[in-house]
Order: structure tokens, then sequence, then C-alpha cells
């Protein structure tokens, strides 16, 4: 997100997927089918790579299956951390295989890929970066994140459903229709209808952003910055 990195601070990097008409990859929980994009990283020493954080999926279906997922362009941020030992001048050489699962309503395809970014190192808060800063934080602003709320949801006869109706976090408040996106451990996400959901356990986003970039087969896999 940002034009370099700065001594002890967290980088944000992306994975760009420009996916072809027709076809799509998946979210961190991809539904009744497919698999998540995963990332195995080589990193200088001191520096780590935290999880994706997974902007909104769309909900795609197929037949009797629901799966989750992204079509078109989408931006896959990921939080390095630079060591405060990072020396201004140096140069970062990050590194990652992706794997992507990328498929149509006929056939998926795994697509493994070597990304590779080289970022230098200065003193001072950096821009962000012209070609994919702003786009990189659109996303870390939009994905879900866990809500402040307890809620809870039970099924009622006709009768009493009109006297009490849903609840959610205690104060009686009466949503609207529910869209539940499943976590990655099955706890169920839910928001009103129309929005995917504002909740998750992707963690927050640091300072500035860069990333990668590389063909694939049925779209592109990049790492934008």
């Amino acid at each position: 997100m940002s034009q370099w990195a700065t001594p002890g601070s967290t980088l944000i990097v992306a994975v760009r997927q420009d996916i072809q008409p027709g076809w799509h990859t998946y979210w961190r929980n991809p539904g009744d089918s497919g698999g998540p994009t995963t990332l195995d990283w080589t990193l200088p020493a001191g520096v780590r790579a935290g999880e994706i954080v997974w902007p909104l999926p769309e909900r795609q279906r197929l037949q009797s299956l629901v799966n989750y997922g992204y079509s078109g362009s989408v931006l896959l941020p990921v939080p390095i951390e630079v060591p405060a030992s990072a020396r201004p001048g140096q140069v970062l050489a990050l590194r990652t295989q992706a794997l992507f699962m990328v498929c149509s309503d006929q056939m998926c395809v795994p697509d493994e890929l070597p990304l590779a970014l080289d970022i230098e190192v200065r003193d001072g808060a950096a821009p962000l970066d012209p070609a994919y800063g702003a786009a990189i934080q659109a996303v870390l602003v939009q994905a879900p994140r866990p809500a402040p709320i307890q809620a809870r949801i039970a099924l009622r006869r006709a009768a009493d459903a009109e006297r009490g109706g849903r609840t959610a976090g205690g104060g009686g408040h009466r949503p609207g229709a529910l869209l539940c996106l499943p976590g990655r451990d099955r706890r169920p996400c839910g928001g009103p209808d129309g929005d995917a959901g504002r909740c998750g356990a992707d963690p927050d986003a640091g300072a500035g952003t860069r990333g990668a970039r590389r063909p694939d087969r049925a779209g592109r896999g990049r790492a934008g910055h």
C-alpha cells in the first residue's frame, strides 16, 4: 500500500487476482466445494507474514451448492512485519508460492504460481503507492471483522414471533433478513440482506501496502502494491 517499508512497521502487500468471465476463486471458507487461495512465504530473516485479510465474498450458487468467493478483480492483502533492525537502503526480497483454486461451472484448475516483490527500506512515513495503495486501503476498511454484538436467533411459533421477534445484542433489536457466512471455524457470520456480513476473524491492518504479479490460467494472480 505504501511506496517503501519502514523499520519496525507493518507493511501490507496484496495478491491481485484478475479472473476471467465465467471463472471464480474462493473465500477463506469456500462453502460446499472448492478451496481458498494459500500462500507459502519465503522471507528475509526477521520478516514475518500474517494471514490473508479476506475481502467480503460473493455468494456463488451452482445447482444445489452454495460457495463463497470472488469473480472479476480482487485484492488479497497480507500484513508483513518489518523488524526494527531493518536498515534504510536494504531491499527486502518477499517471495511466496501461491496456490489458486480457479473454477468454472464445469471444471476446477489448481494453479500454483511463484510471486515475488522487492521493496526498499527507508526512514520516514511512506506515501500510498499510486498504483494500488488506495484500492488496497479500501479492501482493509471493508474486510469482515468481529461484530461488537452478541446475537441470538431462535425458532418460535408465529404468535410468539409477532410479540418477541428476533433479538440481537440483548436490546430487543429486530434485524431484517440475515445472510450467514460461516467462518473458518464454522461459526456463522451475519449481516443485513444485501451485505455479506460484517463479522470474521481478520486482523486489523497496519501501515503501508505493496503487492506482486504473475498471470494464472483462468485469470491473473498478481502481487500488487
